[in-house]
């Protein structure tokens, strides 16, 4: 029964909402009733008294909330007085969310209420009810509270909306900056991941959190790696264009290279030309195939607005196929690729003469008559494929080895060729010895000397034989040259000469030097003279064996050099009558390249020059003959203190025997007889291998001396006796 009256008694104060029954429709508050919207998170409190008997009546206001957020608002109940204690219990719970209720410590009629709505949820409406409880256990109605749940979403927006990085070299990098801003009900979080050519600066980690009305800035690079344009579309919102255009900051000629032989330096190469496009020089990187080297190394410059050669070479010992590549490449990370190639090295045939500079020439030197001499030369298959070889001369000259056999690729192969002048030979032998390839000839000048045996008669010679040997054949070699050449270079000492004008001994030197104009006096100008000596100075070919026939035993003995060599005149001089030559020669200093002498000077010579002449050899163009001839020096230095006159001989060979002779020169440019002639050698050059040996030695013998005396310090007894004990 008592239940019964309980439930009429709540019905009858009972508050409804939406225009349904309230007790308080006929009354006039005392303060404002309102109910309007809130945003999430908050709530209003309305408060409706009565001046009449109290009627317990909890009060609220209506609620909105978003998916998957809180939201707190306060509810309250009408009090008689004020500071009442009430307890707040909910009734019904709702369906879509949770609800929690905290009672207000200050405000006791008031309690605070946390609701979360369900993100998974597709409710929009919730509700819970609630009581309130007062002192002396009266409860008021239950009273309904009314939740809008509205869809949460974040709504993002990109500004600008496109953004170009304009035209940029391969590898440079430019930067840029976007504004997203969330213009929704709810935070939004993403994680921007960007790909080259773009790259994200800012935020570095990529995760982008905005809360509704919040903004953020992004910072984005431009950094190219190849060349073309590129674009990329900013899903995010409204979205965002980002475009830009990269160029190649250089570029290859052509892809396509071809080493190719070079006969000065022994290889295969190639120079790589690459464009530089922009105003800028780049330090690049070369990458090769096995077997391709750079001349650079691994780095190379290349200037701004220039074709900058690479140079690629292979070995000179690689003579096989080649297909490789060289890359350049800049630290930015842009690279361009050449191809490399080569054909199989074609064979080629090279001579090398052991002790010789000139490799056109051999020279035999003196040999009795009857007997041989041999020397070798080194054959050398420079190309890929087999080489079949002939070879011929005339005699007295031989072929001792055997060209039978191909030449495989880089085989180098020892010839032998010997000299073997008959018994009735004399004088010189001139021939020449051709060696044929199959698309290939080369020429070899051999000569030799035939000395007349000691026991054999003066009158028994045979000059006959080497002068028809020799004619022919030298001729075809020195067919087409159209003036001497003259050839300066040390000789070793010959035989002694004949007794006779028709024997004589051949000349044998082997460098090469040009005659220049003499050296005038350093005590005066130098004396107006032809700087080279003029054809019509120099005298007419002739055969050796023509000259000495035509000569008497006196005149053939006058151009006989200290060491028995029949030797001309290179230039024709015009003599002053009463001018003398110099005399009383003494060997001063001599080094491995350089000889220095004195002489006294005439009486009365004061205002006279010198000029010395060595002896050299001449390659006559129109017989072809290898003369010995008197030639004009021109390193010689002068120093003159009275009558006593120092010549430093400079440029020389190590370890080799000169011949000289001095001409005195008067103002006029005339010339004296010349001197006696005489003979002097260089010395050896030092050969720093033992001394740096040595060094070596005596550095690793310190070291060793070091350790062990280290070991021994280090041992025990010596360790307490010097640092412990003491």
């Amino acid at each position: 029964m008592l239940a019964c009256w309980w439930s009429a008694a709540s019905l009858s104060h009972a508050q409804l909402f939406d225009g349904k029954l309230n007790p308080f429709k006929n009354r006039e508050p005392s303060g404002p009733s309102s109910s309007r919207e809130l945003p999430p998170g908050a709530a209003d409190i309305t408060f409706v008294r009565d001046y009449g008997v109290p009627k317990p009546q909890p009060l609220f206001g209506p609620i909105n909330t978003i998916k998957g957020h809180e939201v707190k608002f306060t509810i309250g109940a009408q009090t008689n007085v004020q500071g009442m204690a009430v307890e707040f219990l909910v009734r019904t719970r709702p369906t879509a969310g949770k609800i929690l209720i905290l009672h207000n410590r200050e405000r006791r009629d008031t309690a605070t209420v946390i609701y979360s709505a369900d993100p998974n949820s597709a409710a929009t409406m919730d509700s819970f009810t609630f009581a309130a409880r007062y002192p002396g256990g009266k409860y008021s109605n239950p009273m309904r509270v009314d939740i809008k749940i509205a869809d949460a979403s974040a709504l993002l927006m990109v500004s600008p909306q496109k953004v170009d990085f304009g035209e940029l070299m391969v590898g440079q990098k430019v930067e840029k900056k976007i504004t997203l801003s969330n213009r929704g009900n709810a935070p939004s979080t993403h994680r921007l991941d960007l790909f080259a050519p773009w790259k994200l600066i800012s935020p570095k980690n990529g995760m982008i959190s905005l809360n509704p009305g919040q903004s953020i800035e992004l910072k984005i690079a431009y950094e190219p790696i190849i060349e073309g344009e590129a674009s990329y579309f900013l899903q995010f919102g409204s979205g965002c264009q980002l475009s830009g255009k990269a160029i190649k900051p250089f570029s290859l000629v052509k892809e396509d290279w071809e080493l190719k032989y070079n006969p000065k330096t022994g290889r295969r190469e190639v120079d790589v030309l690459v464009m530089n496009h922009s105003k800028r020089p780049y330090e690049a990187l070369l990458r090769t195939s096995s077997r391709l080297n750079t001349a650079a190394n691994l780095y190379t410059i290349l200037i701004p607005g220039k074709e900058n050669p690479v140079k690629v070479y292979l070995e000179p010992e690689d003579v096989a196929a080649f297909d490789g590549a060289l890359e350049v490449k800049i630290k930015e990370g842009f690279s361009v690729m050449a191809s490399v190639f080569a054909n199989i090295q074609e064979s080629e045939l090279e001579v090398e003469i052991p002790g010789q500079v000139s490799q056109e020439f051999l020279n035999f030197g003196p040999v009795t008559a009857g007997r041989s001499v041999e020397k070798g030369i080194v054959l050398r298959n420079r190309g890929g494929e087999l080489l079949a070889l002939e070879g011929e001369v005339n005699p007295p000259f031989r072929i001792l080895s055997d060209l039978s056999r191909q030449m495989i690729p880089m085989e180098k192969l020892p010839l032998t060729i010997g000299f073997f002048p008959d018994k009735a030979d004399r004088g010189a032998a001139d021939q020449i010895l051709t060696l044929r390839t199959k698309n290939q000839s080369k020429q070899i000048r051999l000569v030799g000397n035939a000395l007349r045996p000691a026991n054999a008669p003066r009158d028994l010679i045979n000059m006959s034989t080497f002068s028809s040997r020799g004619s022919n054949t030298t001729s075809a070699v020195a067919s087409g040259q159209q003036q001497p050449v003259v050839t300066v270079a040390p000789t070793a000492p010959v035989a002694t000469p004949p007794g006779s004008g028709a024997s004589f001994p051949a000349p044998a030197f082997d460098a090469t030097s040009a005659p220049v104009a003499p050296t005038p006096a350093i005590d005066r100008p130098p004396v107006s003279r032809e700087p080279v000596p003029s054809p019509d100075r120099i005298r007419p070919g002739q055969t050796t064996v023509e000259k000495i026939a035509s000569l008497s035993r006196e005149e053939y003995w006058k151009k006989v050099s200290p060491f028995g060599v029949f030797t001309e005149d290179l230039i024709e001089r015009d003599l002053a009558p009463g001018l003398k030559p110099a005399t009383d020669f003494e060997l001063l200093k001599a080094t491995a390249s350089s000889l220095e002498f004195s002489w006294t000077a005439p009486k009365g010579s004061e205002l006279d020059s010198y000029e010395v002449e060595v002896r050299g050899q001449r390659l006559d163009a129109e017989t072809g003959a290898l003369d010995s001839v008197w030639a004009p020096y021109p390193s010689v230095s002068y120093e003159k203190v009275g009558r006593l006159v120092k010549a430093k001989i400079t440029d020389l060979a190590p370890f080799r025997t000169y011949e000289f002779r001095v001409f005195t020169i008067d103002l006029n440019g005339r010339s004296s007889p010349p001197s006696l002639s005489f003979g002097t050698m260089t010395t050896r050059t030092m050969d720093w291998t033992y001394i740096y040996l040595s060094i070596g030695l005596l550095a690793l013998g310190l070291m060793v001396w070091a350790i062990i005396k280290i070991i021994r310090d280090r041992r025990g007894e010596v360790y307490r006796s010097e640092f412990v004990d003491g």
